[in-house]
Parts: structure tokens; sequence; C-alpha cells
């Protein structure tokens, strides 16, 4: 329309340097364009889509544009689970062709503690839920309760001690003081690792949860308009964060 007034578009990228590469490419092309650009803190998106708009942002048009990375990861997640939005798929799932949103990645059954309440993270990158089931289910994917974190802990500190004291600038020093000690130390060292070793053949074999794929969109729409238990226990994790889970 004519009297209609012109639209503006607000371009959230999740990546700093997809929205780079955009102004390079297109942007900086576009003489008509005038664009401003900034950051802003996902706080803020959150109150933009949760809550009313103010009057200055009545006619602007919004847009959060996914990290590609990160689309790339959800293609893969997607084909190899099959699942995806929460549902289910499995063998006979279609393969998927496009996403709805901005990704968003969840592995059944990983929660994490925040004060005496158990949350549910759901990730923005893919690497971040990776480092979190690492922490969890270990490299062996296998639980790793806290005595087997110690203890591996506790080995690597033997292990630089012992490299640490086979480079000393006096050889005469560590053959007649230092080496008998040295010995025993990788003596037990040895015999703690069998015990570890015989330890983790006992658990029972447990696979790592399925990854699953979702809309970060879809997530807020839920929370907006589907009150209860499930929705409140929402944590959304960033990239660039590490934690550790349960």
């Amino acid at each position: 329309d004519k009297g209609a007034a012109p639209k503006s578009m607000l371009m959230l990228f999740m990546s700093a340097n997809d929205a780079k590469n955009f102004k390079d490419d297109v942007v900086d092309k576009q003489t008509m364009l005038k664009p401003i650009i900034g950051t802003l803190f996902m706080d803020k998106v959150f109150k933009l889509h949760m809550q009313a708009r103010p009057k200055e942002l009545e006619n602007v048009a919004l847009r959060l544009m996914p990290d590609r990375k990160q689309v790339a990861h959800a293609f893969e997640a997607y084909n190899e689970s099959g699942v995806g939005n929460g549902g289910h798929g499995g063998a006979n799932a279609k393969p998927l062709r496009a996403l709805p949103g901005v990704p968003v990645f969840q592995a059944e059954g990983l929660t994490m503690r925040s004060g005496d309440k158990t949350m549910i993270p759901l990730f923005f990158g893919k690497e971040e839920l990776d480092f979190a089931l690492e922490q969890a289910f270990g490299k062996d994917k296998l639980p790793v309760t806290p005595a087997v974190a110690y203890k591996r802990q506790w080995f690597a500190r033997q292990k630089e001690r012992v490299k640490e004291v086979a480079k000393s600038p006096f050889p005469f020093l560590y053959q007649s003081i230092w080496k008998e000690d040295d010995d025993k130390a990788k003596q037990r060292l040895k015999e703690l690792e069998n015990k570890q070793q015989a330890l983790v053949a006992k658990q029972p074999s447990v696979s790592r949860p399925r990854v699953q794929v979702g809309s970060f969109e879809d997530v807020l729409f839920r929370m907006l308009y589907e009150k209860g238990k499930e929705w409140d226990n929402v944590m959304f994790i960033p990239q660039g964060v590490s934690l550790v889970t349960k």
C-alpha cells in the first residue's frame, strides 16, 4: 500500500561471522540499504518474542538467522537419529529438507542442576552438547562416577610428574636419588590403572543418548502458550559455554 509505513527488517544472526559475511556480500553492495549494525544479547531477543513489542518496533519484521555451521549439524543429527522437533522417526523417518528455525540440540535424559531444580538444557551449539555428553558419559561411552573422574585426574597428574622428573637437568641425581621413587610411582600407577580397567569392565555397556533437534522459535512458542512444568524447566545454553551435567 502506498500509505503504509515502510517495513524494516531486524535480522538477528546467531553467528557474528555469518553477520559479517552477509554485510560484506549483500548489504555493502546495495546502495539503497541503510543498515544499522550492532550487538544484541539473547535476553533481549527473548523479550522481543515473549512480550509485546514497543511501539518503535511495530513495523519491524523480526528474523532470526541461524548459524550456518549449526544448521549443518542439525541436518546431520536429524538424519542420524530420525528425530526432530520433538517427534519420533527412526529408520522410516523422512530426510530433513528444511529447518523450521534456529536449531537447538537436546540429548535424551541429559539434565543439569540449578539450585534445587533439575533443568533440561537446550544447546544452541552441537559442540557444547557433545562436550556435555563427554562429561556425563566419558570417552568410553560409560557413565563417569566421581570416583572414576578423580582417579583419571590423579593418573594424569602422576604421568605428568613422571615426565617432569625424567627430564631433570641433573641425570646423576636422578639415577642415584629419584629413580627408585620414580619406579615405585610408575608401578603404583600401573596397579591403579589395572584396577580401573577391571572396574570399567564390570560396568554394563551404556550407549550415549540420542540427540534430538528442535527449533528455538518452537520452544519459545511452547513456553509462552503451553504453561506447565515441562517448559518451566528449560534452560538455553549459548555457544561457547562449557558445563558439567548430570
